[in-house]
């Protein structure tokens, strides 16, 4: 090897090193990949018994595992909610890594918004034994990644697979919004007490008939489906707890709606089918000459009052519900705006005939002047011309005399 070559490879060398050293600096504020571990260690999501979840907005709720192994609302009256999305975020948090590390500067925290007063969602949880955690949900990483940061460490995250949908900080987001429902086909009365009166309507067939109709009015069939399927299905924006307070106004309502339903009652008698099958030692089958029994209808009656506009909504408590909750002021004004004029048509007013009073006709006046008698034209003779006929000129022919040549004497 020559000195060139020499001079060559101890450059190569250091400049091997070097970025080496450069590597190794970047790994320790820059994203690296490597197999990762469980971010929280020994984490089982059936030792979690309640989470409190805050967003960026202070918002906080607590999800907590109620009697039977349900979870509830405990803030709302044990409002139940949605198991399934608690076991999901449950889930998805026993699997989160560590194999790509972002930073471990404390610097950058709040620009990721994974520090203690500047984040995304903040998820605070106790595993058995007693210890609490805290994980900072913090910025969006790009598709459907996210910052995460555990808060008695420095090191940043990034995780997918996990978003801020999966930890609401609202009631809403973890409940059945859907609060009081009936069968709209199974409805024979609804009627509506507001400010503005009272309306019953009843269905006979597939006809509904309003009380008090007069005889030149018609009930709008399709204002009544309307209402009907408003009162049938009412959705809230969150619970408020078992406690009834003087706040809500329920003591005398904005609205009161009641329903005239009927249900399928299983009768309390009803004799088991025959097992054909068993007797003649086989599978059990039902006997099939006895006929299947035709479900037996009960009315029942359920209702809903509206009360105050409170911060938040509007209240409303259902006849078959323990809850009271808060629906939005559209939904209540569904109710509590109707008047009898929504439902009922009538029949074009006609147009009378004008009346002439003949005591204010004013009679023309009478001309006294002698009628004017206009002469008759002569009729006007046009004179007649006779043809003028020309003379007929003959042609005058004239006789060509031929001379008549003298003898001639010979000698």
């Amino acid at each position: 090897m020559n000195r060139t070559n020499k001079i060559l490879a101890v450059v190569l060398a250091l400049q091997l090193v070097i970025l080496g050293i450069s590597a190794v600096w970047s790994r320790s504020d820059d994203e690296s990949s490597a197999p990762g571990e469980a971010l929280i260690a020994g984490f089982e999501a059936s030792n979690v018994t309640q989470m409190t979840i805050t967003d960026q907005d202070g918002k906080t709720i607590t999800v907590a595992e109620g009697e039977g192994g349900n979870w509830v609302l405990p803030d709302y009256g044990d409002y139940p909610i949605d198991g399934m999305k608690v076991i999901n975020l449950l889930q998805k948090l026993k699997g989160l890594q560590t194999d790509r590390l972002i930073t471990r500067s404390e610097t950058s925290h709040r620009r990721l918004q994974v520090s203690d007063d500047e984040f995304v969602r903040l998820i605070e949880f106790d595993q058995e034994g007693g210890k609490s955690h805290k994980l900072y949900l913090g910025k969006t990483g790009g598709g459907s990644t996210v910052h995460v940061r555990l808060d008695d460490q420095s090191q940043v995250y990034l995780v997918g697979d996990l978003s801020s949908q999966d930890a609401n900080a609202l009631p809403n987001g973890w409940i059945d919004t859907l609060y009081f429902s009936a069968d709209s086909t199974q409805v024979i009365s609804l009627s509506l007490q507001n400010a503005n009166g009272e309306l019953l309507f009843t269905k006979s067939g597939n006809t509904w008939t309003m009380d008090g109709l007069t005889g030149d009015e018609t009930l709008t069939q399709e204002k009544v489906t309307e209402l009907l399927n408003f009162a049938a299905a009412v959705r809230i924006s969150e619970p408020i707890g078992k406690e009834a307070k003087d706040e809500y106004g329920l003591a005398a309502p904005q609205a009161t709606i009641t329903l005239r339903v009927l249900e399928p009652v299983a009768a309390a008698d009803a004799a088991e089918p025959a097992d054909v099958g068993s007797a003649l030692g086989g599978e059990p089958t039902a006997d099939p000459a006895v006929p299947t029994a035709t479900p037996q209808m009960e009315e029942k009656e359920v209702s809903f009052v509206i009360g105050a506009e409170i911060e938040g909504g509007v209240v409303l408590k259902a006849s078959n519900s323990d809850y009271y909750v808060l629906v939005p002021k559209a939904t209540a004004d569904r109710f509590t705006l109707k008047t009898r004029a929504d439902f009922v048509t009538l029949p074009p007013t006609p147009t009378p005939e004008p009346t002439i009073d003949p005591a204010q006709i004013t009679p023309e006046p009478m001309s006294t002047a002698e009628p004017t008698i206009a002469p008759t034209p002569e009729p006007t003779v046009e004179p007649t011309v006779e043809p003028t006929v020309e003379p007929t000129v003959e042609p005058t022919v004239e006789a060509t005399v031929e001379p008549i040549a003298e003898p001639t004497a010979k000698p």
